[in-house]
């Protein structure tokens, strides 16, 4: 994981809530202008790129091979390729909830911006240069 990544949207994140106090109880509420949410759009599709350059390197941990022929490798060798497998479907869980994540504050900008809601995996892959509705360059 890229804990740069994953730092930036805390710091992205960071200042943007406001609470007023009431008599009884605190309310909250969120704000964030467009260039905060492309920001934290552009954050969460770093993270989950990052994630998927883990999943390319560990899948060799699920296709590990004893190393002898004796029992004990060979259970050696299913234990670590069970252990493998698990973490691969973790990275994929958490990739696919960055991209959840990311696609929410996309359909959120669109629709602050009266666009229609866009796919963000395919963000990169057409329209104009200049287009103010998504993440812009690097994305």
């Amino acid at each position: 994981m890229d804990e740069q990544a994953f730092r930036n949207i805390g710091s992205t994140l960071e200042g943007i809530t406001t609470h007023t106090a009431t008599a009884s109880f605190i309310t909250g509420s969120f704000s964030y202008t467009p260039d905060q949410m492309r920001a934290i759009i552009t954050d969460f599709l770093d993270l989950a790129r990052s994630y998927e350059h883990s999943l390319n390197t560990a899948r060799y941990m699920a296709t590990v091979e004893a190393p002898g022929l004796d029992y004990a490798s060979e259970s050696h060798a299913v234990a670590a390729r069970a252990m493998g497998e698990d973490y691969l479907r973790s990275i994929e869980n958490s990739r696919q909830y960055c991209l959840a994540q990311a696609q929410k504050f996309q359909d959120t900008l669109d629709d602050y911006l009266g666009l229609e809601h866009r796919n963000v995996a395919q963000l990169n892959q057409a329209g104009p240069q200049n287009d103010q509705a998504g993440p812009v360059s690097g994305v």
